[in-house]
């Protein structure tokens, strides 16, 4: 069942929502993103309720890597004093496009530099959403992504991905299947023991808003999945998002200090306080590489948020779980 069973489609200002059977999705083209998704009364994205108009707006967003070229000034210790956001990056010069009544959609053309090198991209970029009405008891809402970029110029050997990003509230548990032993690097300092463990192939990470950390897993061990779970009152709030990792082609984002290595495809961050006290789910496409090979790319994920009873939780938590983390 698709958007066509949507109930109303409503424009208020720069946002558009969806209002479904089961809750709404709140959309804020102007950003090329996903605000909000609520579901029987219950927000699943972290918003940020002091927002200046700079990047930090929270929901669904989407960024380009790698981050150590468009974003770290240094190659030394971690420094968030040299971290910058490029404003062609976000906010970004987002524009509608036409996308029909079951859509909505979002492009951007842009020119981004490396912070140490005189190189740069410039890359056109989209975002179309697509509501899903999935039917059942009226718990589960769906949206589809299908972002796209393409490399239209730069200096010759400049890599490129697309970052997607969903800013989450703290005090939850994020979930990552693997196809074997979970295995993870540190992207800043070393996480906390006491806030992940292994559960047999899947990685648990604890969001608390109050420790900084951020982790990376390779796209050869991901299953393509990846699940946040809080407590809300007696229920859960679920969020799965599916995605399509391609182990067998170059992925580009790496901590710092690390450049000669594979890039990551799966990545947490925990936010320690400095920037809202948030947990982020995020994963890279592979990369392209400025006037070699393929100079188009097109990157598709489900986002499935669901509010589940605690008995619920504990029935499906094991087939979303593992049931895709058993391959050898």
């Amino acid at each position: 069942m698709t958007a066509s069973n949507l109930s109303t489609r409503a424009s208020q200002g720069n946002q558009i929502t969806y209002r479904l059977p089961s809750g709404q999705i709140t959309l804020l083209p102007s950003r090329g993103r996903v605000l909000q998704v609520s579901i029987g009364g219950d927000d699943a994205f972290w918003v940020n309720p002091k927002w200046d108009g700079g990047w930090n707006v929270g929901g669904d967003r989407l960024w380009v890597g790698p981050e150590v070229h468009w974003n770290w000034k240094t190659r030394g210790p971690i420094d968030f004093e040299k971290y910058h956001i490029p404003a062609a990056m976000d906010p970004g010069s987002w524009l509608p496009v036409p996308a029909g009544k079951r859509s909505c959609a979002a492009r951007q053309t842009i020119t981004l530099r490396h912070q140490l090198q005189n190189a740069r991209a410039q890359l056109e970029i989209g975002r179309r959403f697509e509501p899903v009405v999935s039917g059942g008891n009226g718990t589960v809402v769906t949206y589809a992504t299908e972002n796209s970029m393409r490399l239209r110029g730069g200096t010759s050997g400049q890599e490129a991905d697309l970052w997607s990003v969903l800013q989450l509230p703290a005090g939850g548990v994020m979930y990552i299947p693997c196809k074997s032993r979970p295995r993870y690097r540190n992207y800043f300092n070393p996480i906390p023991r006491s806030l992940w463990k292994i559960d047999g192939r899947v990685l648990c990470l604890e969001i608390t808003g109050r420790h900084q950390y951020k982790i990376g897993v390779p796209a050869d061990l991901t299953t393509g999945r990846i699940v946040y779970a809080r407590r809300v009152g007696q229920k859960y709030l679920v969020i799965r998002r599916d995605f399509f990792p391609q182990p067998w082609r170059r992925y580009c984002d790496v901590p710092l200090g690390a450049s000669r290595s594979e890039g990551d495809a799966v990545q947490v961050y925990n936010d320690g306080g400095q920037f809202g006290g948030f947990g982020e789910l995020e994963y890279h496409t592979p990369s392209m590489t400025v006037g070699s090979g393929t100079q188009w790319l097109v990157d598709n994920n489900l986002t499935t948020i669901s509010l589940l009873s605690a008995r619920a939780w504990e029935g499906a938590r094991r087939s979303v779980l593992h049931s895709e983390s058993q391959e050898d």
